[in-house]
């Protein structure tokens, strides 16, 4: 009998110890930079600009927080965008997956004195011109 307590004891121990650290795990895979310039990377590749991310702050399994983002345009020439800080959220619903993006403490640059109509037109598909429902994205 103490033989068998002393299995279940083991075994309990195991599990706590692979759940927390399992989660630990995860948890600074999402802190690391390797993990935060894959991130700017797709991002950039999608919207077709310079994108900087200062950090990633996870927040649940479904969530995730950004720290300190910018556009750039044009090879890092001119910031068109800053927000201190943005939240990544994707919820289930109707068996398809909503995103939503919330912003705080941004701005947007829509022109500059120095800027042609092509640069308004480059500037404006760059951030606007994306497939926004195929990304799944529905609240911003």
């Amino acid at each position: 009998m103490l033989f068998r307590r002393k299995i279940i004891l083991v075994v309990c121990v195991l599990v706590v110890i692979a759940s927390v650290g399992s989660a630990g795990l995860y948890a600074m895979r999402l802190h690391s930079d390797a993990y935060r310039d894959g991130i700017t990377r797709e991002v950039s590749e999608w919207l077709g600009l310079n994108v900087q991310i200062g950090r990633v702050v996870p927040m649940t399994f479904t969530a995730q927080g950004f720290i300190d983002i910018k556009v750039h345009w044009r090879e890092g020439d001119q910031q068109l965008f800053a927000c201190d800080h943005a939240v990544w959220t994707e919820s289930p619903a109707d068996a398809k997956v909503q995103k939503s993006l919330l912003l705080r403490d941004g701005w947007l640059l829509v022109g500059a004195s120095d800027w042609s109509g092509e640069d308004y037109r480059e500037a404006l598909s760059g951030g606007l011109g994306h497939d926004y429902l195929g990304l799944g994205l529905t609240e911003v």
